[in-house]
Order: structure tokens, then C-alpha cells, then sequence
């Protein structure tokens, strides 16, 4: 997602898909994540980094977490990995596919405008996190801002 098209109202329709993240795990616990860029197509080209931060293991619980709870359960959705570049943010997006609403799940460690492990509504979530995409935007000259 990027800061200016959350300030110009266009929602997380506007976030584009970049590519692929998948956990790397040693005796089931997951130590890294390997990022693999993906062409417009939507083919992965590139393996862009591994990284071993702290939204690694905070998306391995959000996972086992999400699928414990009702909305989840009684919905159909896919699971996508929200970063939201402005600031230091990764939300587990669940992108409906059998009609509910969208839901938001932010990984810790998360912004203070925004509480880690609840489920936010699009509209929520957006509107909690105006405020900062706005402050960016303003700092950010004329080119789109990420």
C-alpha cells in the first residue's frame, strides 16, 4: 500500500501484489521469511531478500491465531500479506472470496494509532491509519509516496 492513494480514498483496492513470502522454518518454528518478487503476470522472478525480523514470527502466530477465530471460520478467504510502506507495518489481509467483508489483522509489532491481533474492518483499519499515510504524504514532496 502507499501513503497517497490511502489519502486519496482508494482503499486497499489500490495495494498491488509484488510478489511472494514464504516462511522458512527449522523444527517447525518459523526463523526467516524468503521474499520472491513476481512480474506482472504475477510469475515470481526474483528472490528479493531472507529476512529474520520481528514480523516473521508475528505472522507465523497470526496464522495459527486468525484460524481459530469464528469470523475466520465461517467465511471464505485468502490470505495476503499487507505492508503498508509509509511506515513500519504488515497486516495479514484476509481478501474475501465468498462474499463477508474483508478483514485486517495487523502483526506486531504495529504502529500505536493501531492494536496488534484484532481484526479491523477495511474501513477501520483505514481510518485508523489516515492520520500517518496524510503526515507522510505531506513529507513527501511531489512523487508518489510508498
Amino acid at each position: 500500500m502507499q501513503a497517497d492513494a490511502i489519502t486519496q480514498g482508494k482503499g486497499l483496492a489500490s495495494a498491488r501484489a509484488t510478489g511472494f513470502r514464504y516462511p522458512v522454518e527449522v523444527a517447525g518454528v518459523s526463523v526467516a521469511a524468503a521474499e520472491v518478487h513476481a512480474d506482472a503476470s504475477g510469475s515470481a522472478n526474483l528472490v528479493a531478500n531472507i529476512n529474520c525480523g520481528p514480523f516473521v514470527a508475528a505472522s507465523a502466530r497470526a496464522l495459527n491465531d486468525l484460524a481459530k477465530l469464528a469470523p475466520v471460520n465461517t467465511g471464505q478467504f485468502e490470505a495476503c500479506l499487507l505492508r503498508f510502506s509509509a511506515i513500519p507495518l504488515m497486516a495479514i489481509w484476509l481478501k474475501s472470496t465468498g462474499g463477508a467483508s474483508d478483514l485486517i489483522y495487523p502483526l506486531e509489532p504495529a504502529p500505536s494509532v493501531l492494536v496488534a491481533g484484532k481484526l479491523y474492518s477495511e474501513s477501520d483499519f483505514l481510518n485508523a491509519v489516515m492520520p500517518i499515510a496524510q503526515k507522510r504524504v505531506a513529507s513527501g514532496g511531489s512523487q508518489p509516496v510508498p
